[in-house]
């Protein structure tokens, strides 16, 4: 969650010495409050700019690339029930327009024809054989290495014809161009607070922010590039209920939903790539496909032509529910918080795993030319890769958190925060049954199918997380800090 700085009430950072209150990560944590209305109406509104004309040239590009972005928005909160009921939201947009420098190696206007006498630096090309007579091609106008136009492949004429660029530069990287990238975003915060009593208060936010990326594939031209659209959803619940004046228990409900993809946008899903490069693509992936996209062609020195099919996701909803509740319980000079923390993690992808084919060239080919760019044209691979059916899979991950942390203020200079956690931390699973794992005993192992709903590790019920901060204000100027504490670094934290 990244919301608008005008509606952030608060901000507050813990490092170092970490209450056993926080888990999992032993860096930063960083926790914000949001604006809550008042009996008073208030708002706010901005605007950031940034614009060509105020940015300084890229060392490597002969221009200034083009940049027009701005992000702006407001704020707005007030009653709906004086002293009882207030609202506060916020609205925050972002538009920008980038440009990213592209060098490119693609294939030389001579190249292209089958003429393959001199590289892209104007080098001589050593000499090679046509695989089916083992001798060299027939010179053309005194030149070596020129390939018929009737022995080029129906595959590579496709690949050079719809993927390939043709040289706008000259020397190695003889393809350049500033790709534009636009990123629209937009993110609305709404917050509603009730006071039912002096005892008793409940607060509700929903938080939405819907966002689309466009990257570039690393691909020749603009062939590659995906389309990312992002949405995020955030809806929490807090109740606080005072017990007594040294009692204060706060317990809150939160469900995130994150959805991602990242599409293809190049050409309708409804084309044939099979028959558009006289190809024979052995995947379950088709014609009105999502995944349905460009084959991949790889050939040393060159810029890849295609897509990259291995990367997109063609689906990712990512789910998270929490229940926590915290008791801050004053005794003296003891400030103890009790508490648990429950977690139910939801995560779903759909993965193009070179569902559309990619062909890799080598000049090592045992069966062509000795020359990588010669095999290409020729339809010599020197290896295939492609995947039968994309991945899917719909993960479940739980964890409960059980916490008791202690601030104790022995002197005016002296602080101990004594504290032990506990974290269950149970198996990641595969809800329909589709996760394979691979069981090294007994040897030499074997994979293993998972039933539905079953975890691909074991549980372990020893993980304790003791915590131990001193801090010792030496002069009014100086404080010494040290800390001890033990974590436990679930998947969540790393996924």
């Amino acid at each position: 969650m990244n919301p608008a700085e005008d509606a952030v009430q608060e901000v507050s950072i813990q490092t170092g010495n970490y209450s056993a209150e926080y888990g999992v990560y032993a860096g930063v944590h960083v926790n914000f409050a949001l604006k809550s209305g008042t009996n008073s109406f208030h708002g706010s509104g901005w605007e950031f700019l940034e614009r060509t004309s105020l940015n300084a040239r890229n060392f490597f590009s002969p221009t200034v690339a083009p940049l027009h972005q701005d992000q702006f928005g407001g704020s707005f909160g007030g009653p709906i029930r004086k002293d009882k009921t207030f609202f506060f939201g916020s609205y925050q947009g972002f538009r920008s327009s980038s440009s990213a420098h592209i060098d490119q190696t693609v294939l030389t206007t001579a190249e292209r024809t089958g003429d393959l006498s001199q590289d892209v630096n104007g080098n001589p090309i050593p000499i090679f054989d046509d695989p089916t007579t083992g001798q060299p091609f027939p010179l053309v106008n005194g030149k070596p290495n020129q390939i018929p136009m009737d022995r080029i492949s129906p595959t590579a004429l496709a690949a050079i014809s719809i993927l390939e660029p043709t040289p706008n530069s000259s020397g190695p990287n003889n393809w350049q161009e500033n790709l534009t990238f636009p990123s629209p975003y937009n993110q609305e915060t709404i917050k509603i607070d009730n006071v039912f009593n002096q005892k008793d208060t409940l607060s509700g936010r929903y938080w939405e922010t819907k966002s689309t990326l466009y990257l570039g594939g690393g691909t020749a031209g603009n062939i590659g590039n995906n389309i990312i659209p992002v949405d995020t959803y955030c809806f929490g619940l807090t109740e606080t209920h005072t017990l007594s004046p040294l009692a204060v228990l706060a317990s809150r409900f939160s469900f995130n939903r994150n959805t991602e993809a990242e599409l293809y946008n190049q050409f309708p899903q409804t084309i044939d790539t099979r028959k558009l490069f006289d190809m024979s693509i052995p995947s379950s992936i088709g014609p009105g496909d999502i995944m349905n996209t460009y084959p991949l062609f790889t050939v040393p020195g060159y810029t890849a032509m295609g897509t990259t099919g291995n990367i997109p996701l063609a689906s990712q909803p990512d789910e998270n529910y929490e229940i926590a509740s915290t008791l801050n319980l004053i005794r003296g000079k003891h400030s103890v918080n009790i508490g648990f923390d429950f977690y139910r993690l939801r995560s779903g992808r759909l993965v193009n795993d070179n569902t559309n084919g990619e062909m890799t060239f080598a000049a090592g080919n045992p069966n062509g030319t000795g020359n990588a760019l010669a095999d290409f044209m020729l339809g010599f691979p020197d290896s295939s890769t492609v995947a039968l059916a994309p991945i899917v899979a719909d993960m479940r991950h739980t964890i409960a958190d059980f916490f008791i942390a202690d601030k104790w203020r022995v002197t005016n200079r002296l602080t101990i925060e004594p504290g032990i956690r506990y974290e269950m931390d149970f198996p990641l699973n595969e809800h329909w049954g589709r996760f394979p794992v691979f069981n090294f005993a007994p040897a030499p192992g074997s994979f293993t199918q998972l039933a539905p709903g079953q975890g691909i590790w074991q549980v372990s019920m020893r993980n304790w997380a003791p915590r131990l901060g001193i801090n010792y204000e030496l002069t009014s100027k100086t404080v010494i800090r040290t800390a001890f504490g033990m974590f436990m670094i679930t998947l969540q934290s790393s996924k």
